[in-house]
């Protein structure tokens, strides 16, 4: 860098590295001046709008004009690279004056007057510097001061005031250059890149306000708080606020008083007095102004009187001791009195961590499930991905930067709801074939209990038992973590819907367990109730989901998006008061996550609402290229021809209500076939065109979960339920046999016959026990299955006779949804990079198959479904003559969602819910 010239600047040397970026002293070649070159990070010039904003912002500060002050000369680009032209102040930092101890009385005052002018100039302009320290001002050999980085602090400050984020930094380190400091992302999935979340500290922690400690919103009074430190650290020495940890210093700011007693024994009256009010944590009764400290100054200058001790009963002046007097004897009073009556309460708030908020965002490859699960000492964090039937189980200690991925699977060995031990040294976690504990830093999983229990939730308590909500919420159970029995606490009534409980949680004790459970068929009639062990009854609390104990003394709970919490005595089980809202917009997701957690010392993690996904659209393919079936753009997925390939069945909508659509293909005109409340999607044809099969959610017959109906497919006549047994959960049907004879039903992972004479009998496929079979399709002529399965690793492409041993394999690597052409010569299939298809020939005893070739990659990058308003659907069917009906995105999918976290949480509650 050294000898290079940028515009018209001379690099000469580097003078240093600060929160922005490398300075460097350089030589004005057009002017003939010396001046600091200070480069700013790419992130600047890759972003266009924080650019704008940076610019506008050193404008303003460059028309600042004082003797005091370290001007801006002007913001220059020299290719790539962006870099403010600075005056360039040559001399000694005051933080190196300071390493060689505390200054003289005089010199202190001397240099507090002329860094007072420089702020009281930007102040009259409106400009706060925000990060004023020794290591901004800088001494010349004449003895004049100069203050830099005037209200850059502001100028890089993140657009959103979400963006600033907690750090993993030494207090020491964070004093040397914190200007702006980067921290690493809190989580990202491994499925994708690895995307960082810039998170901006304002001010370096030695130095910040309480306010600016809190995140909160600073004017001029944060500087006159810096002010107050700085001279401070001139007469001690040492600084007013300091600590091993960014914590301790925060937490010193926010929760102790400075120690006026390590001023020297002569320090005056006025001194003392002007850092006590620069030091007051409430910024309305501040120091107001910083030019009423440097009248102080000066007017001590002009008068100084001895350098009396304030204990010193001789000492004369304007503050003399018919002043001091009534300070003294008032001020001994107080501290008598609060003594006295609030010492507990003292204690107790500086045990609490002070109320901070910081927001992470995460980058997730299709789904972040929101299994929000905080430790209970909120020393461990684990959230859940999922990405193509594939899902993590992803963990990171918040004392660290590193996240782990202690659990992956797909199908069946998927991990969901993850909950932690009460030491939280493990974590335990559901998956579909079993409950499972292992090490929180990873290892291998143990077996609580090995059978699918499709559990809403689980809480694991120190008496080594789990409460949880087995089999779609049907059950309330206690699983004993050492020998893996369980034991039912109560069931869902007969006929009830599910899922009915949800979300368990022990309450102190544990002889009691606050829940959800439903009370209507609507999402929003759920209700928070809690039940005692030796007396199993539902006693209901308030109206709301996911109840959560809090050590303050509160309910906790979710209501119509929002936080809410209430006054509960959890021996009685009851509410002692309103309940007040406390958060707005968290994230809704049914019934089936968690959006928020609380540790014990009050940290709180949520997640707010997921941005939609872009709507999708109808187009044909054709010979590679593709056209819009119609412009129409909506939420659609599973699309299926009609035998005759005139019309489309779709599933359309969103949220938690989906219905099946007919669209007639040769009038361009569309028809809603299914108006139950809920969700009635996955629809399929039957060989003759004359009915459709598809899930639903219709419970008005009784049936008290999903399950599988039937129709005709030109809208007359009422849906029928086709399972009068509730033994295959979520009975999805994948295809109709040649023959019209029986429907290949999906369920729990693995592939059944359902046969449609009047018995109804169920026959497996493809069960087997460790291995998943799914999205089954006949061959045209009946004699072989096509399906996925996962049993050779990645799930692939494999084909079995219908009755018969014979089985192969067609495509090894990630794939999915196989679908045959019309005609049966060719099997169609999605893999993460677009459509493929193999020639095939089915006559013989044993299928033939040809090399692999892509037909199409007008789809989502990554994925072999396409995702509509969160929900991941089949997205492509075919056509006579290879013609390809597709479901294709807009516009990329959303792929964010923010995570938040406020930690002395607590203290908010107490304050809003006494």
């Amino acid at each position: 860098m050294i000898d290079t010239t940028l515009a018209h600047y001379r690099v000469v040397a580097k003078l240093g590295e600060g929160g922005m970026g490398e300075v460097w002293r350089a030589e004005d070649t057009k002017l003939g001046r010396r001046v600091a070159l200070k480069m700013l990070p790419a992130a600047f010039a890759e972003d266009p709008d924080r650019l704008a904003r940076f610019e506008r912002e050193a404008r303003v500060l460059a028309s600042l004009n004082h003797p005091n002050i370290a001007g801006i000369y002007g913001l220059e680009q020299d290719g790539d690279q962006r870099f403010l032209v600075m005056e360039l102040a040559e001399g000694r930092t005051l933080e190196q004056r300071l390493a060689d101890g505390a200054l003289p009385l005089e010199d202190a005052v001397e240099i507090a007057i002329e860094i007072a002018e420089a702020l009281e100039a930007a102040h009259e302009r409106g400009i706060v510097h925000r990060d004023l320290k020794p290591a901004n001002v800088v001494i010349d050999s004449r003895d004049q001061v100069k203050v830099l980085d005037f209200g850059l602090a502001k100028a890089v400050e993140g657009t959103n005031a979400e963006e600033r984020a907690d750090t993993d930094l030494s207090a020491t380190e964070l004093d040397q250059s914190p200007t702006l400091a980067m921290t690493e992302s809190l989580l990202s999935p491994a499925s994708g890149p690895a995307v960082t979340a810039v998170g901006m500290l304002l001010g370096t922690a030695s130095y910040m306000s309480p306010e600016q400690a809190r995140a909160k919103s600073v004017d001029r009074r944060a500087d006159i708080w810096a002010f107050g430190c700085v001279f401070y650290e001139m007469l001690v020495g040492r600084k007013a606020f300091a600590g091993a940890t960014l914590a301790d210093v925060l937490g010193a700011i926010t929760h102790r008083e400075p120690d006026l007693d390590s001023l020297p024994p002569t320090t005056p009256f006025p001194i003392r007095r002007l850092l006590n009010l620069c030091f007051r944590k409430d910024p309305s009764r501040r120091l107001q102004s910083i030019g009423d400290a440097r009248i102080a100054l000066q007017d001590w200058q002009d008068d100084p009187q001895p350098s009396a001790s304030v204990t010193d009963p001789t000492r004369r002046g304007p503050m003399g001791r018919r002043s001091w007097l009534p300070w003294a004897v008032s001020g001994a009073l107080a501290v008598l009195i609060f003594a006295v009556l609030g010492m507990s309460s003292l204690r107790d708030e500086a045990r609490e961590e002070p109320v901070r908020r910081f927001t992470e965002i995460i980058e997730y490859p299709t789904q972040f499930f929101p299994n929000v699960e905080l430790s209970s000492d909120g020393a461990w964090l684990a959230v859940v991905f999922s990405s193509d039937g594939r899902s993590e189980l992803v963990v990171r200690a918040l004392n660290e930067s590193r996240r782990r991925v202690v659990r992956d699977g797909s199908f069946l060995d998927a991990p969901y709801r993850p909950f932690f031990s009460p030491e939280a040294d493990e974590i335990a976690f559901f998956s579909g074939n079993g409950v499972y504990r292992m090490p929180v830093r990873g290892g291998t999983p143990t077996a609580i209990l090995q059978q699918n229990v499709f559990a809403l939730g689980g809480h694991w308590g120190k008496s080594g038992r789990i409460v949880f909500a087995p089999d779609i919420g049907g059950r309330l159970a206690t699983l004993n973590v050492a020998d893996g029995t369980d034991e039912t606490i109560l069931s869902a009534p007969e006929g009830a819907s599910r899922p009915w409980f949800s979300n368990p949680r022990w309450l102190p004790g544990e002889q009691s367990v606050v829940f959800s459970y439903r009370t209507g068929r609507d999402d929003d009639a759920w209700q928070i109730g809690a039940t005692r062990l030796d007396e199993p009854e539902i006693v209901p609390i308030t109206r709301g989901r996911r109840g959560l104990y809090l050590g303050t003394g509160h309910l906790a709970f979710l209501l119509e998006g929002q936080l809410h919490v209430v006054p509960f005595d959890p021996d009685a089980v009851t509410t002692t008061g309103p309940a007040v809202p406390m958060l707005l917009d968290l994230a809704a997701d049914g019934v089936t996550v968690d959006e928020f957690s609380v540790a014990d010392d009050g940290l709180l993690a949520y997640t707010t609402n997921t941005p939609r996904n872009a709507e999708t659209q109808l187009q044909w393919i054709e010979n590679g290229a593709a056209t819009p079936l119609w412009t129409k753009e909506d939420n659609y997925g599973s699309p299926r021809l009609s035998p005759d390939g005139k019309s489309l069945l779709i599933t359309k909508g969103g949220g938690t209500e989906w219905d099946l659509w007919r669209l007639d293909l040769e009038n361009e005109t569309e028809s809603r076939l299914t108006f139950a409340e809920g969700e009635e999607y996955d629809g399929i044809w039957s060989p003759d065109g004359e009915k459709i099969a598809f899930l639903s959610s219709n419970f008005s017959d009784g049936s008290p979960m999903l399950s599988l109906y039937w129709m005709r497919s030109d809208g007359s006549g009422s849906p029928e339920r086709l399972l009068d047994s509730d033994d295959l959960l979520f009975p999805m049907p994948t295809d109709w046999d040649p023959d019209g004879s029986r429907i290949l039903v999906e369920s729990g992972g693995d592939l059944y016959f359902l046969d449609l004479d009047a018995d109804r009998r169920v026959s497996p496929f493809a069960a087997s026990e460790d291995v998943s079979e799914l999205e089954g399709a006949f061959s045209p002529n009946g004699r072989f299955i096509a399906y996925i399965s996962d049993e050779t690793g990645p799930p692939g492409i494999f084909i079995r006779t219908v009755d018969g041993p014979g089985k192969w394999q067609v495509e090894s690597e990630w794939s999915g949804q196989p679908v045959w052409s019309p005609d049966g010569s060719s099997l169609y299939y999605r893999m993460r990079d677009g459509l493929f298809a193999v020639s095939i020939e089915t006559s013989g005893p044993a299928p033939r198959w040809g090399p692999r070739r892509r037909i199409s990659d007008a789809f989502t990058p990554g994925e072999t479904r396409v995702v509509a308003d969160g929900a991941a659907f089949r997205d492509f069917d075919v056509g006579a003559g290879g013609r390809i009906l597709a479901v294709t995105p807009t516009a990329e999918p959303a792929t964010a969602r923010r995570l938040h976290f406020v930690s002395g949480f607590f203290q908010e509650v107490r304050a809003a819910s006494p």
